[in-house]
């Protein structure tokens, strides 16, 4: 768990189901999120730290689900374990509530950016068809289309 603290997801051995599982799911945050493009440097932060805080709950639970009785009979109460468990899971509450708690469309691409992805898709195209607007620069293309409205 130190290693983790330090290095973060490097510390895990990523063929591990544990480790597959949770790039998954920081994949399908990334995509609720709006993407990479759309997820500033301080959401990345709490990203990257609720992915940790997930790892130690799962780690924690299956310790738990070990466990003969969560229960310390002598003094007839939960072991700490289960307290520090609990207190982690509203951390990772927190955590997911700083994200946003509802998903994020993916930004539009502007008529530039669509046209020149478009040409960059097309640029190895040498069978003699036209490609889109090979010659005009999309920023032309576009005040064209603007002026046209």
């Amino acid at each position: 768990m130190s290693r983790i603290k330090t290095e973060g997801m490097q510390a895990i051995d990523q063929r591990s189901a544990g480790a597959k599982a949770l790039a998954q799911w920081k994949a399908e945050m990334v995509e609720d999120l709006g993407g990479e493009e759309a997820i500033s440097a301080q959401e990345m932060t709490v990203l990257e730290l609720a992915v940790r805080t997930k790892l130690f709950i799962d780690h924690i639970d299956l310790f738990l689900m070990e466990q003969q009785s969560l229960v310390n009979k002598k003094r007839r109460s939960l072991y700490p374990v289960v307290q520090q468990r609990n207190s982690l899971v509203n951390t990772l509450g927190n955590l997911l509530s700083q994200l946003g708690l509802k998903r994020r469309e993916k930004p539009e691409k502007t008529l530039a950016e669509y046209l020149e992805e478009k040409r960059n898709e097309h640029s190895g195209n040498d069978d003699g068809r036209a490609v889109i607007c090979a010659d005009v620069p999309a920023e032309e293309i576009v005040a064209e289309q603007e002026a046209g409205d």
